[in-house]
């Protein structure tokens, strides 16, 4: 069974958006900054951090995408085989996130992450903007 923390804050500081989970105890955070045609995203949960180097351009279109599933069901994927972003909708309209590092066929690393509604249409505002 997986674990998802949920990121309800959002922040801009500069030119880097975060996404924060203000659960106690559970300090997650996604950070995201726009680097030319690449989007740079940092996942840390606690001293643990996954670091991914994604298009932007296939972000903002496989978001647009999405569409509400039940449960935690990830529609796209969004990288190369080796580091890449689960994405999907809930029926809350929120966005799951798992991005994952993998290996090979042995192991594979992924944090589980959803926000609130709030969280993703200002990620998705901030993403329109960059």
């Amino acid at each position: 069974m997986r674990i998802y923390r949920t990121l309800d804050e959002f922040s801009v500081a500069g030119h880097i958006a975060q996404l924060r989970s203000s659960e106690s105890g559970a300090l997650a955070v996604l950070a995201l900054a726009r680097e030319g045609e690449r989007l740079n995203i940092s996942v840390s949960i606690g001293a643990l951090e996954l670091a991914l180097r994604l298009r932007y351009d296939e972000m903002v279109r496989q978001l647009e995408l999405l569409t509400p599933q039940p449960g935690f069901v990830t529609t796209r994927h969004i990288g190369s085989g080796q580091a890449y972003m689960e994405v999907g909708m809930t029926q809350e309209q929120g966005l799951i996130l798992r991005p994952t590092l993998a290996s090979d066929a042995t192991g594979h690393l992924t944090a589980n992450l959803v926000t609130t509604r709030a969280v993703f249409e200002a990620l998705q505002t901030w993403l329109s903007n960059t």
